[in-house]
């Protein structure tokens, strides 16, 4: 669980740079998962505004779902399926929120002019 709360730190870094006023959707752009005894828990980690002033943002962890992959191929499929869907989603994420900020980097850092990386 520790990665996924590294996970949405560094999102919210990503999505907020160069901002004058940082931005809190409240949408899970880290995921973890456990694996202990038979037991597969799956989670979504997301950020909110801070409390109050002069403190930082509030790091959140929610508990999709949890699956006994020991009980029977039924309670097996479904569980390994729900992990195999939320890493798809996890892979679908970062990548418009990454390719948003290097293009912010790419203007401020060569005065506007744009590179295209092939």
């Amino acid at each position: 669980m520790l990665d996924g709360g590294h996970g949405i730190t560094i999102m919210l870094a990503l999505q907020n740079y160069l901002l004058d006023t940082p931005v809190y959707d409240g949408n899970a752009y880290a995921f973890s998962s456990t694996f202990l005894c038979g037991y597969l828990n799956l989670y979504a980690h997301y950020a909110t505004p801070p409390a109050g002033p002069g403190q930082g943002p509030g790091y959140h962890i929610y508990q999709i779902n949890a699956y006994a992959l020991t009980g029977n191929h039924e309670a097996w499929l479904e569980g390994i399926a729900a992990f195999r869907n939320m890493r798809r989603l996890a892979k679908k994420i970062p990548r418009p929120i990454h390719r948003g900020s290097e293009h912010q980097i790419t203007q401020e850092n060569h005065g506007g002019c744009q590179h295209r990386r092939g």
